[in-house]
C-alpha cells in the first residue's frame, strides 16, 4: 500500500519548505551574484561597427564646377546669387538613385576612405579637377543648391572630409559624348597621421632707436 503525502494544509512545515543542502553548506541564491571586492559588475562592451566593403559606382559625367552654377538675382530682394544650373540638377537626380543602389548598408560615419576616380571624357576640354568637387559631393550626400548645402541620407559617407587619400585617373580621351562618365571606387583605409606643429614663442618686440 501506497503511504498517503501529506497535504500542505496538514503538513506542519508547508509546501514552501525548502531542505538544507547536504554536508551543511547553505544553499545557493538563485539572485545575480554580485563582483568581488566590491568592484562593478562586468558588463558587455558594444561591438565596433563592421568594416563596410569596397564601394564602386558607375556614374553619368556630372557638369564641371565652373558649369554647376551661374550668377542670377534674387528675385525678391534684388541680391546678386549664385544659380544651379539644369544640368546640374539633372544630373544630382540621376546620381543620388546610383549612389544609393550601389550602397550596401548605412551611411558610414565611422571610417577613412580612398578613392579612385576613372573619368571617361569626350574630348579634354578644361580642367579634369572640376569633376572632383561634383563626385565627392555627391558621394558624401551633400549638394549646394541655390548658395545652400542640402544634406540627404543618399551618399556613402556623411563627410568628404573622410577622404583620407585621392587618385583622379583619365581612363580615356576622346569617347564618344554619350560614354562619357565616371566609374568610382573607395576602400578603407587607416586613419591618416595627426600633424602637429611645434608651439611657436613670440620673438621679443625690438624697440626704436631714441
Amino acid at each position: 500500500m501506497t503511504p498517503r503525502r501529506p497535504s500542505p494544509d496538514t503538513d506542519p512545515v508547508g509546501a514552501g519548505f525548502k531542505p538544507a543542502p547536504p554536508h551543511g553548506r547553505p544553499a545557493h541564491d538563485t539572485a545575480a551574484p554580485s563582483a568581488p571586492c566590491g568592484r562593478p559588475p562586468l558588463t558587455a562592451q558594444p561591438d565596433p561597427p563592421p568594416e563596410p566593403q569596397p564601394y564602386r559606382v558607375d556614374l553619368p559625367l556630372p557638369p564641371t564646377d565652373n558649369h554647376c552654377h551661374t550668377n542670377a538675382r534674387n528675385p525678391v530682394t534684388g541680391q546678386p546669387i549664385r544659380r544651379a544650373t539644369d544640368d546640374y540638377l539633372t544630373w544630382i537626380r540621376q546620381a543620388s538613385i546610383l549612389v544609393r543602389h550601389a550602397r550596401r548598408g548605412p551611411m558610414d560615419t565611422a571610417h577613412w576612405w580612398h578613392v579612385e576616380i576613372y573619368l571617361f571624357l569626350p574630348a579634354r576640354r578644361g580642367d579634369a579637377q572640376n569633376y572632383i568637387k561634383p563626385l565627392l559631393d555627391i558621394l558624401s550626400g551633400a549638394v549646394v543648391i541655390n548658395g545652400r548645402i542640402q544634406h540627404t541620407d543618399t551618399g556613402l559617407w556623411d563627410d568628404d572630409r573622410r577622404v583620407a587619400s585621392l587618385n583622379l585617373r583619365l581612363h580615356a580621351v576622346g569617347c564618344q559624348p554619350n560614354e562619357a562618365h565616371a566609374i568610382i571606387q573607395a576602400t578603407t583605409v587607416a586613419a591618416p597621421p595627426v600633424i602637429t606643429r611645434p608651439a611657436t614663442t613670440k620673438p621679443p618686440a625690438i624697440r626704436g632707436r631714441r
